[in-house]
């Protein structure tokens, strides 16, 4: 059972940068591919529970981060139980909660592992990642410069979104003129994201200097298509810091060398006007604070018990099928979204289940956990289902690796 569960863990993080591709190339019911997996993954984890309390006798501990994820998903499971629209409602908690039954289950496991075999199966999961993710991006780079888009562009026009049920996938997506990379992602927010998950575990994988370049290189030029901002400026300042830490004896001349390197990005960034005007002036930026703002606002009317389903993924489903009309609030801030659609508890127990990763992880991994945060003060990212899997899917790891002290390079 323990083998099973890891190869699913790895085909997870194998396949997570192509979700969107496999929604488009394979039949509609494959889109729910990882679902299946963590069904799976559920009752594997679930079978060694109860063969460690039955049989082996062994010591049943749980985290605070495993408490408070249980807890998050109880009052999820509550709220849908008392809502009057269970589809949605059921619906909005598969967005919202699917993150922490990844952490709670992941975490689980774990324990049955020793250190050692932990540190590999981390290795294999990043190297999986890792590997996906640099084809994700060639695949992206073909579809953008030579010709993949006429080639596909059949295959993308009739395919509904696993995502936003009733929007088709974009064969691409157009800002200020310039297309925006998704590789093999359903959206480049979501690509972008992914790439900077890869390139966070990247420091911390047992490769030589140069390979480690290279393939962070890779995953920079995937996130810089993408035109996620805050995914490459959070990109820009793990390599700044991890260069910082690694060559303190240094520090001159790595500031130095840092330096032309970002007066060179510079160049770029005023010198292109396309370049400059999707960064600048691309629509959405105030966006990133006046739909905080409503969220909000919406959850002032009910604080308690919020409004579940009545904004995000899960409203714009709802609209389509009584409207015919697919728009609805959007919170773009993961802490707002909660406060909005589980009230203060849920909110309460989001922010205490991330102070306390913060507690029970080294401090090795706070970099990671920093730039997901402010990722998430930027986007709903956890409503992208791939992208909520896989990070919650890394904390998990980087709790249960918390005493052990992993070698970080750049």
């Amino acid at each position: 059972m323990r083998k099973i569960s890891e190869e699913l863990l790895v085909l997870l993080a194998l396949f997570l940068p192509w979700h969107g591709a496999i929604t488009v190339f394979f039949p509609d019911n494959w889109r729910f591919w990882k679902e299946l997996l963590l069904v799976v993954f559920f009752f594997l984890v679930l079978l060694l529970e109860l063969r460690r309390r039955y049989k082996e006798k062994d010591s049943f501990s749980l985290l605070w981060t495993d408490v408070l994820a249980f807890l998050f998903l109880v009052w999820l499971g509550a709220l849908v139980v008392v809502d009057g629209d269970k589809n949605t409602a059921l619906m909005a908690a598969r967005y919202i909660g699917t993150g922490f039954i990844v952490f709670l289950l992941t975490s689980r496991f774990l324990s049955h592992l020793d250190q050692a075999r932990k540190v590999v199966l981390f290795s294999r999961i990043s190297v999986a990642l890792l590997s996906s993710s640099i084809c994700a991006v060639f695949f992206g780079i073909w579809m953008k410069y030579f010709g993949g888009i006429e080639v596909l562009q059949n295959f993308y026009s009739p395919t509904i979104s696993s995502w936003v049920p009733g929007q088709t996938v974009p064969l691409y997506h157009m800002a200020g003129g310039f297309i925006r990379m998704q590789g093999g992602s359903s959206g480049p927010t979501e690509f972008a994201s992914i790439l900077l998950a890869g390139l966070l575990i990247l420091p911390f994988l047992p490769l030589i200097r140069k390979w480690k370049r290279v393939i962070a290189f890779l995953l920079l030029i995937g996130i810089f298509q993408s035109f996620s901002r805050m995914a490459l400026l959070l990109a820009l300042g793990v390599i700044l810091f991890y260069f910082c830490s690694q060559y303190r004896k240094h520090l001159k001349k790595v500031v130095l060398s840092l330096g032309i390197v970002v007066l060179m990005g510079l160049g770029v960034l005023f010198g292109n006007k396309t370049v400059y005007q999707n960064f600048f002036e691309r629509a959405g930026s105030s966006e990133h604070i006046t739909r905080p703002i409503q969220a909000i606002r919406a959850g002032l009317y009910r604080p308690f018990t919020g409004n579940l389903g009545e904004l995000g993924p899960s409203a714009r489903i709802k609209n389509l099928r009584e409207y015919n009309d697919d728009t609805a609030m959007i919170a773009e801030n993961v802490f707002a979204d909660y406060f909005a659609q589980m009230g203060m508890l849920g909110l309460g127990l989001a922010i205490l289940f991330f102070v306390f990763l913060f507690r029970e992880t080294s401090s090795q991994a706070w970099p990671f956990l920093v730039a997901v945060l402010v990722s998430a003060n930027t986007a709903t990212l956890f409503d992208m289902t791939p992208v909520s899997i896989l990070f919650f899917l890394l904390f998990a790891f980087f709790v249960s690796l918390r005493k052990i002290r992993l070698e970080t390079t750049f």
